[in-house]
């Protein structure tokens, strides 16, 4: 099978899209399979996962890329740094220049390109990509093609490629929902609201088939795109771990002497959909109570997006909450096994499920998920996994039943063994991920399809 991948992301970046393909694409390979990617020109070189069957196309603007990076690396650093919006302020225009550029570009962005842009941020990123998919596919034999979102200009590329060349079975993976993902939306829903449900039905309806991450996901777009619901298939999360890490080497006990004891959540911050209010207000709840007043709260990845949520605790920054920023995967992966128990927050979606759930379970830690929404995808997937406990802060926070109930899971709520965890991660294993998109585009056999 030779296949095309048209996917922004990719190896090394650490996105969950680049993660999830990047590991499905070097499972192709080393089945025999030929696939080129195209994905996003960060200037890195040699870094990109090149082999004799798998070939990367690293295309768009290097310098503009480069740049990009040092800058999002500078309001990464900034972000752990200065938490409390109101000392940005004070301070806006001192340091060095590079600090002075990222927040002059952030303040662009936001006040400018953010409100234009369509259908999202990489929509100029397409056009390259457009172009060498179409100098691809007249050069070379594939079977299929795939486009991968998030973002969602991969499909606009696809579109593009399909429209000028001969027509490939086209596969569109998608991560996030698009026009309907009102609560966080890639664009000016004010200029583009009718134009993203326009190009989204056409992406539908060119497609040959349509995978997603949830049955709920799956649900909603057969409700709002009836004509396509018979394309759209079910593909769970892939577990991939960092490099020379294994599954085997979890849930080996909890570290019951540790002091202070070091709660964990890993994963990208929302205002929208991944607050951290109603978490942030419950461990300060727990901070009062005598059994719990030893806990610590770590914060592993952008929270840009909520830092005004954190300034009512400016007595507990840095001394019980501990906002980390975006580190490698390999750390975070090792501060969550070593953890007293790792938290979840769900999101304040019906559809998406957070992308860090499955590297949580391969951990066997204790799993506190906080719910967000009535119909949480989270509390469902975690139904096989024994050591979770679901709270909602809602209920939570002044009810003496249920704050006893979640201190008696902080101090006594058990690891989950290496066998368990191999049973309940088997479906999400590389190779049966893999093996599940290779079946939707050859047409063998049936999918979970939506309902």
């Amino acid at each position: 099978m030779n296949v095309l991948v048209i996917s922004e992301q990719f190896p090394p970046a650490s996105s969950p899209r680049a993660i999830r393909w990047g590991a499905v694409a070097q499972a192709w390979a080393r089945a025999g399979d030929r696939v080129d990617v195209i994905c996003a020109d960060h200037g890195i070189g040699d870094a990109y996962p090149n082999s004799e069957r798998l070939r990367v196309y690293p295309v768009g603007g290097r310098t503009l890329s480069r740049w990009r990076c040092r800058l999002q690396r500078q309001t990464r650093v900034q972000s752990r740094t200065s938490p409390d919006p109101a000392a940005e302020g004070r301070s806006s225009w001192g340091g060095d220049a590079l600090r002075q550029l990222a927040r002059t570009a952030r303040w662009l962005r936001n006040h400018s390109w953010k409100h234009v842009h369509w259908p999202d941020s990489a929509c100029l990123w397409a056009v390259a990509a457009r172009r060498q998919a179409s100098r691809l596919i007249a050069g070379h034999h594939y079977d299929a093609l795939v486009t991968v979102s998030n973002p969602y200009s991969c499909h606009l590329a696809g579109l593009g490629a399909q429209n000028h060349q001969s027509r490939l079975p086209w596969l569109v993976d998608l991560g996030d929902p698009f026009s309907e993902l009102t609560a966080e939306p890639v664009n000016n829903l004010r200029l583009y609201r009718a134009a993203n449900r326009r190009l989204e039905r056409r992406v539908l309806q060119a497609a040959d088939r349509v995978s997603v991450t949830t049955s709920e996901t799956a649900s909603s777009y057969a409700r709002q795109f009836p004509q396509a619901a018979g394309k759209l298939h079910v593909i769970p999360p892939v577990l991939s771990l960092p490099e020379c890490q294994q599954v085997l080497s979890a849930g080996n006990g909890r570290p019951t002497d540790q002091r202070p004891r070091r709660l964990v959540y890993a994963g990208t911050l929302y205002r929208t959909i991944r607050n951290p209010r109603g978490l942030l207000q419950l461990f300060s709840r727990l901070l009062t109570r005598p059994e719990t007043q030893d806990l610590e709260l770590h914060f592993f990845g952008r929270s840009d997006d909520c830092r005004q949520e954190f300034q009512p605790y400016q007595d507990l920054l840095g001394r019980r909450i501990l906002i980390h920023g975006a580190v490698d995967r390999k750390f975070v992966w090792e501060q969550m096994n070593a953890a007293h128990a790792l938290i979840n927050l769900g999101n304040a979606t019906q559809t998406q499920l957070p992308s860090k759930i499955i590297e949580y379970a391969a951990t066997g830690r204790p799993i506190l998920n906080v719910v967000q929404h009535a119909e949480d995808t989270s509390q469902r997937w975690f139904s096989g996994y024994r050591s979770v406990l679901h709270v909602d802060p809602r209920q939570t926070l002044e009810n003496e039943h249920k704050l006893g109930e979640l201190t008696g899971f902080l101090k006594a709520a058990p690891t989950v063994g290496q066998s368990e965890i191999r049973r309940f991660l088997a479906p999400y294993q590389v190779d049966n991920i893999a093996q599940a998109y290779r079946r939707l585009m050859t047409g063998e056999g049936q999918l979970n399809r939506a309902a």
